[in-house]
């Protein structure tokens, strides 16, 4: 489910919402989608991890250039474990 809101930040941010007269995604939309939910399942919320090619498709297919939004997408894709944030004790609400 996370993986879903995160193609759909992606889809919004970086490449807008257009689609064809049927209703379906473009030929090019749904290859980027693709590549962008392997490249995702590589990574398991590690930017580090990705290879120069797989982050360079990130940044100029994505998020059209900015390497910050990338790593956004690429770490907040990985398997969430529970708990709170780092830095924050259990229980604690944010500021």
């Amino acid at each position: 489910m996370r993986w879903v809101i995160v193609l759909c930040a992606a889809m919004v941010f970086g490449m807008g919402c257009s689609k064809d007269a049927a209703g379906t995604d473009s030929p090019e939309h749904q290859e980027t989608s693709n590549r962008l939910l392997q490249i995702e399942q590589k990574a398991n919320g590690n930017w580090d991890s990705l290879s120069a090619d797989d982050k360079k498709y990130v940044i100029d297919n994505v998020t059209h250039g900015s390497e910050t939004s990338a790593k956004m997408i690429i770490n907040s894709s990985g398997t969430h474990k529970g708990g709170p944030p780092p830095g924050m004790k259990s229980g604690a609400k944010p500021k």
